[in-house]
């Protein structure tokens, strides 16, 4: 959705385009992180009560670390949900209707002047 919109109309490729959704993804999970947490005790979940010692175990970094990993994996496939409703080649369209147009444009004002010639003509086949 954001190389069919902001990659368009910008006129960024699909990699630059995932870097802008990524960078706008980690963003909200950062903002956002807290309102969840807090989401969660009021639906009755409670923090672990830990002693400092038991913080320092690996056990207890290693499902620290689990659990946010498996919480970044779950938001990405949230994220590509919408991937199920997109049609993708509509996105390469625009890009090339896109260029089409500027090369359409640019050939129509000034391709008599390229060519030196009194007028220009521009065939245009679709295979």
């Amino acid at each position: 959705a954001i190389d069919a919109s902001v990659g368009v109309t910008f006129g960024i490729s699909s990699l630059a385009a995932a870097a802008m959704g990524q960078i706008f993804s980690d963003t909200s999970g950062v903002l956002f992180g807290s309102s969840i947490e807090n989401a969660a005790l009021r639906l009755g979940f409670r923090l672990p009560r830990l002693l400092p010692e038991q913080l320092i175990l690996q056990s207890v970094t290693l499902a620290s670390t689990s659990g946010k990993v498996l919480g970044v994996i779950t938001g990405c496939c949230l994220g590509l949900v919408n991937l199920f409703f997109v049609d993708t080649l509509s996105v390469e369209k625009k890009k090339e209707e896109k260029e089409f147009t500027a090369i359409f444009k640019n050939i129509m004002h000034r391709g008599h002047e390229v060519a030196e010639c009194a007028a220009a003509a521009l065939w245009i086949v679709d295979h």
